[in-house]
């Protein structure tokens, strides 16, 4: 490492004596000590002597490890001294006395353009330029006076190269407290910096010569609402010199009414931080001017809008022009209609004779435009139309314009309908009337055909069999039929006040209510269903009812809806459960007397004969194999029978579910599924279980049965979870494989190809309140039977679910 990188006060921390000096002063003690007459020495002391140079030798030696080492970290915290000073991106610099350089990093030389030995011992102002030599006395100055840390920006010509601009920041300090002091200097270039300020300034120069000198009106308005800047037009428009109008409220120069329109878009430019541009007219103290106005944000640091610039452009001149250019399009695009318009065009002056009129009316009146200019309006109206010309005069004196109708005639004298569209017109500063006349014989013989056909309509509907209604998305009553009234017993009466929920049983109101308003919001509703409805004497009925979204411009207005009285059919249909409840109790007693039977009677003989036979095979002698073996086959035959018998009499009346409950049953008849068939069966069963009526019970296990049966004989599936489990609101049991599901997939299953099991155990849940569901894909099929804990009427929701 070079020498002169190393820091004064690093210098000098160890001083090595060399090898030799050391011999040396040796040597001269050993001489000394002889002299004294200490050179003869006995053994003892020799070879004690011998012991502490070698323990010498060795403590020299640990010496010596230990300034290499101090010598080697002396090195490493130079080079870091180098990087740190040296290689700093900004120059350092010690200036003593007379601000001469004492010490300078190699930054600060490039900084200087002159090599670290040229730089050393020199004044700091040789390198300053002369016109900013004041400058810096002024900073030393301060900072000798004040001992303070100070700064200044000034000039530095390196030799060889252009003037640079430095910030020089500067600190008072001492090597000791009886030395000098000294001024520790850190040396920044910022000519890129000031070259950009002097841009930057030459660039607001420019814009404010710009501003100041553009036609248009700029003006900056800042969050007070007080005027911050506007140039010559802005301040010229209000009549005031810019001294005047900036720092003032900009209310001060407005109207109350502009001046809140004006602060209305102001806060718009403020909260969103978006430009604004709009149109207004605005006046000034030399009139009224028509003004377009583009609102900028100026934003400070952190984004925050603080200001808005706007510029304002006098559009009135383009206006005017914009006025004059429509008032000839005008004229032009009159004399288009009248020209090429299919309709009769007519121009009246104020007496009501005609001045012009287009070829359409030349060639429907049968008159020539000569012809035409010699009459009036009235004289083309048929008599009876007269009457009416001066009330629609006068409408049109009143309104400024009219639409009416009237029938006018040809020149042969046949009359036709026309449809008359009128209104008063300027034309180079005179007062017309033009008259629109459009026949409309073909549209009255259609209205005729229409109200024709909307009588037939409403007889038909009027003796329809099904009560027709019409409500508006508050479910009020706007239209009803004669059958309406008839089948809801309801007296002639206003619409007004008829409340279509006094006509609902009251568990089923809030249910259409909530039907109603998704209806009406476009959401998804079933548009068939049925529900309980109630007369006026308070009969119940039950109807059916398909209702359709009522529409006008594709907004929905209402419903429409068909009733029908269905209670006949509900109640055949209520009948039909009942015999099927009827059946299905049939049935079960059917299959408890038969399992009953096979139990107490077939059982008991098939055993007493496998205890015959048993007693023959074991008393067989001397009889042939043969023999024997038919007699094993007929008793393994009759066993297997035995054990047939019985499973079939379990199936057909499970005595577990009389004595132990559903629970109970359901594990006895799923061990012996899994020891029969080889499926793995899961089980999710509630620890505890209260027993349930006997229709429940009955009817949830034969799902159970039928389902586990389907699982053996169609999924194929390797295993089968039942899952039992009991809420505040329903029991819901579920049989899931992981088969290859039922034919079709879906979730439903009511069709032909399921067989008689599926109908079976939906009716048999039916019959007590419950329903069956049942989900279905190719990973599997899930039977979900769910019944209702509650006692009483089937909910309002579990019925429309049955009536959809």
């Amino acid at each position: 490492m070079n020498p002169e990188h190393i820091p004064n006060d690093s210098v000098g921390v160890l001083k090595l004596h060399p090898v030799s000096d050391l011999r040396r002063r040796a040597e001269e003690r050993l001489k000394h000590q002889r002299a004294e007459g200490r050179g003869q020495r006995t053994e003892l002391e020799t070879a004690r002597l011998v012991h502490e140079l070698e323990v010498h030798q060795i403590e020299l030696e640990v010496q010596n490890e230990e300034l290499r080492r101090a010598r080697q970290e002396l090195e490493a915290s130079c080079a870091k001294y180098f990087e740190l000073y040296d290689l700093a991106p900004v120059g350092y610099a010690i200036l003593g006395e007379q601000d001469l350089i004492l010490e300078v990093n190699l930054t600060a030389t490039k900084l200087l353009g002159v090599e670290r030995s040229r730089v050393l011992k020199r004044p700091v102002t040789s390198f300053i330029v002369r016109e900013d030599q004041d400058i810096y006395c002024r900073h030393r100055k301060r900072l000798f006076e004040t001992s303070a840390p100070q700064a200044c920006e000034l000039r530095m010509a390196p030799r060889g190269g252009t003037p640079l601009w430095v910030r020089m920041e500067a600190a008072v300090t001492r090597d000791n407290e009886a030395g000098p002091l000294l001024a520790r200097v850190l040396l920044s270039d910022i000519t890129e910096r000031k070259q950009a300020e002097k841009a930057l300034q030459a660039s607001d120069e420019r814009y404010r010569l710009l501003a100041e000198t553009s036609e248009d009106m700029i003006y900056v308005i800042g969050r007070d609402d007080r005027v911050e800047y506007v140039n010559t037009a802005a301040a010229r428009a209000l009549g005031q010199p810019p001294q005047n109008v900036i720092g003032k409220a900009r209310a001060d120069f407005f109207s109350p009414e502009t001046a809140d329109e004006q602060w209305r878009s102001l806060q718009k430019v403020f909260e969103s931080g978006e430009p604004l541009s709009n149109e207004s007219r605005i006046v000034f103290p030399h009139g009224e001017r028509w003004i377009n106005a583009q609102l900028v944000p100026f934003r400070r640091e952190g984004g925050k809008v603080t200001a808005v610039m706007g510029v304002s452009r006098d559009l009135t001149e383009h206006k005017q022009a914009e006025a004059d250019h429509e008032r000839l399009a005008q004229s032009e695009r009159l004399a288009q209609l009248m020209n090429c318009a299919n309709d009769i065009i007519l121009l009246v002056d104020e007496h009501g004779s005609i001045v012009e009129a287009n070829e359409r009316a030349l060639g429907t009146y049968g008159y020539s435009l000569a012809e035409l200019r010699q009459k009036t309006v009235e004289d083309l109206c048929t008599p009876e139309s007269r009457a009416a010309l001066p009330y629609q005069t006068a409408q049109v004196e009143t309104d400024g314009r009219a639409f009416f109708e009237a029938v006018h005639q040809r020149r042969d004298g046949s009359a036709f309908p026309v449809e008359i569209s009128a209104r008063f017109l300027q034309i180079t500063g005179i007062r017309y009337r033009i008259g629109i006349f459009r026949d409309i014989t073909q549209r009255k013989q259609v209205e005729s055909r229409l109200r024709e056909s909307e009588r037939r309509l409403q007889r038909v509907i009027e003796n329809i069999n099904d009560a027709l209604i019409i409500d508006d998305v508050a479910g009020r009553l706007v239209y009803a039929n004669r059958k309406f009234f008839q089948l809801f017993g309801i007296p002639e009466q206003e619409l007004d006040s008829i409340v279509l929920e006094d006509y609902v049983a009251p568990e089923w109101r809030q249910e259409l209510r909530d039907r109603h308003d998704r209806r009406v919001l476009g959401k998804p509703v079933p548009e068939h269903f049925e529900y309980e409805g109630l007369r006026h004497d308070g009969v119940h009925l039950w109807l059916e009812v398909s209702v359709t979204r009522g529409r006008e411009k594709g907004r929905i207005v209402g419903t429409q809806s068909a009733i029908r009285d269905i209670t006949e059919r509900k109640q055949a249909e209520q009948e039909l459960r009942m015999l099927s409840g009827r059946l299905l109790q049939a049935q079960e007693e059917e299959r408890r007397r038969i399992g009953k039977e096979l139990h107490d009677s077939t059982s008991q003989e098939l055993a007493a004969v496998v205890m015959s036979l048993s007693t023959v095979e074991k008393r067989l002698t001397g009889v042939d194999e043969e023999t024997k073996a038919l007699v094993s086959d007929c008793l393994a035959v009759v066993e297997r029978s035995a054990r047939d018998v019985r499973d079939l009499s379990h199936l057909l009346h499970p005595p577990f579910l009389e004595e132990v409950g559903l629970l109970g049953a359901l594990r006895q008849h799923l061990e012996g599924f899994r020891r029969g068939n080889g499926i793995i069966v899961n089980t999710e069963f509630p620890e505890s279980w209260a027993r349930l009526s006997d229709d429940a019970e009955i009817a949830l296990y034969r799902v159970a049965q039928e389902a586990l049966s389907t699982v053996r004989r169609h999924s194929g599936s390797p295993t089968v979870t039942v899952r039992l489990r009991r809420t505040d609101k329903a029991i819901t049991l579920e049989v899931a494989d992981q088969g290859h599901g039922l034919a079709g997939g879906g979730r439903r299953h009511d069709g032909p190809d399921v067989g008689m099991g599926i109908p079976v155990m939906r009716e048999r849940l039916r019959h007590i309140g419950g329903k069956l569901e049942i989900e279905s894909s190719a990973h599997g099929t899930t039977v979900r039977a769910v019944l209702r804990t509650r006692e009483g009427r089937m909910s309002a929701e579990c019925r429309m679910q049955n009536a959809e």
